[in-house]
This record gives C-alpha cells, sequence and structure tokens, in this order.
C-alpha cells in the first residue's frame, strides 16, 4: 500500500482493534505508569477473532477473484501488524488480513459521509455478524472485503437496496480540491443480487484512490468489495464470484 494514509480502510473500515485499544487505555488513571510485578509476563495486546459467527475466511473471496496479482494482507494504515507503528510502515509477516468486525462501529463507518443529506439520511440495516479481510494490488493499492450476516434474507435485501439508493442520492461532481471532502458515486449496474458503482472522495485530504464497489447477497448474507485500481468493467465478472465465496457454509 501507498505510505499515506489509506482513508477508505481508516475512516470507513477501520478494524474493531483501534476500538479495543482505545476502550482499554480508559480504564483506571492509577494504574497509569504502575511497575509489573517481578517475574510477570508483560501485557499482551487485545486479539481480534478472525471469525465471526458463522462467517470465516471460507466465506471471503480468494485473491484471484480481485485480479491478476492481488494477495491477502493486512491494513498497515491502522498501526495493527504495522512493524513501525506509524501507519505507513512494514507490516509484520503474521499480522492477519482477516478480522472480526464490531458491527455497530462498522455501520457507522459505512454512513456516506460527504454525501448529500438526502444520501446519508438514507440507513442500512445492521447485521448480526460482520468480518473483514484486507488486500493489496499488483502495484500495492488498497482494497477490503466485508461479509456481513444477518438473521433472515430480508436484511440482504433491504441492505443492497438501500445501499444504491444511497449511490444514486452521491453522483459524482466537481468540488473544491482545497475544501471539505466530498464524496460521490458513479453507477454501473444493478441485478437482483448486486450493485456496483465507482467511489470517490475529492477535496483537501481525500482519499486519492478511486474504488470499484461490488456488493452482492445471497441468502441471509451481504458481501462487499472495495477495489483501488480495478477498471469498471470487471464488476460483472467480480459480482458471480463473490456470490459464491459468501455462499460458501
Amino acid at each position: 500500500m501507498s505510505g499515506r494514509r489509506v482513508h477508505l480502510l481508516g475512516r470507513v473500515v477501520a478494524p474493531a482493534t483501534a476500538l479495543l485499544l482505545a476502550l482499554s487505555a480508559c480504564g483506571d488513571d492509577s494504574s497509569e505508569g504502575a511497575a509489573l510485578p517481578p517475574g510477570a509476563p508483560a501485557a499482551e495486546e487485545p486479539t481480534v477473532p478472525a471469525t465471526a459467527g458463522p462467517l470465516s475466511g471460507r466465506q471471503m473471496p480468494e485473491p484471484a477473484v480481485l485480479g491478476e496479482g492481488w494477495t491477502e494482507r493486512a491494513d498497515p494504515g491502522d498501526g495493527h501488524g504495522d512493524v513501525h507503528g506509524d501507519g505507513h510502515g512494514d507490516v509484520a509477516a503474521d499480522a492477519p488480513s482477516t478480522q472480526q468486525r464490531d458491527v455497530n462501529e462498522l455501520m457507522d463507518g459505512l454512513t456516506p459521509i460527504g454525501c448529500p443529506e438526502r444520501a446519508v439520511a438514507i440507513s442500512l440495516p445492521r447485521p448480526r455478524y460482520a468480518l473483514e479481510r484486507t488486500y493489496a494490488g499488483p502495484a500495492g493499492q488498497p482494497g477490503v472485503a466485508l461479509v456481513l450476516e444477518f438473521g433472515d434474507s430480508a436484511g440482504p435485501r433491504t441492505f443492497l437496496d438501500r445501499f444504491e439508493r444511497q449511490m444514486r442520492a452521491c453522483p459524482a461532481g466537481a468540488a473544491d480540491p482545497d475544501g471539505p471532502i466530498v464524496l460521490g458515486y458513479r453507477s454501473i449496474d444493478r441485478a437482483p443480487e448486486r450493485v456496483s458503482g465507482l467511489r470517490q472522495e475529492t477535496g483537501f485530504e481525500a482519499d486519492p484512490n478511486r474504488y470499484l464497489v461490488v456488493a452482492v447477497r445471497d441468502g441471509k448474507r451481504v458481501g462487499l468489495v472495495y477495489l483501488s485500481g480495478i477498471p469498471a468493467a470487471r464488476a460483472a465478472a467480480i459480482g458471480p464470484d463473490l456470490i459464491r465465496a459468501i455462499r460458501a457454509s
């Protein structure tokens, strides 16, 4: 990935580890700086599970589904797995690429901030479980996949319908490169089980990457991918493969 902080992975789909670490830092101040008893093991960082309810890596698309040269890779932008801890170092060899997500945090992050109010006001249904996998493309560009599981098949249908409505209510347009961040979508296609579009931020400190976004549903599950540097024409091929991935038991 680029050395620059990746806004999409950092703000929209940042791993739940950051929340856990923040909460752990808000404990009793009286323990701050306290020495460990002799021989006591050092405290370990919270470990984020690589599964979420019935979801595991089996439901995640293989890198080859995304295109030639794509690989699994932990996101160095959040400091988790970042060797240097500065958000743009090398990633530790054992850093996880697949992690459970806190549903509330994730859904708040999927709110289309930077879009018109009519888009922000369209709320997405919340799943019971969420799992994330991060990737890197052949040029190091970022990508992320999300798999969500709902309590019934009505949730995924509503999710895709409202997700498409959000995109259509947030069209791409001109923006001041030195102004506030503005988010825009260009719709690509819509089918009963799939919706896709191109996502682009503009404005000061906007994420320079343009993302192909593909969202699919199958049964009680929704799958989404955000992929930088992928042509729009790939959406039609990625969709069926993503459906097959999330269908895996």
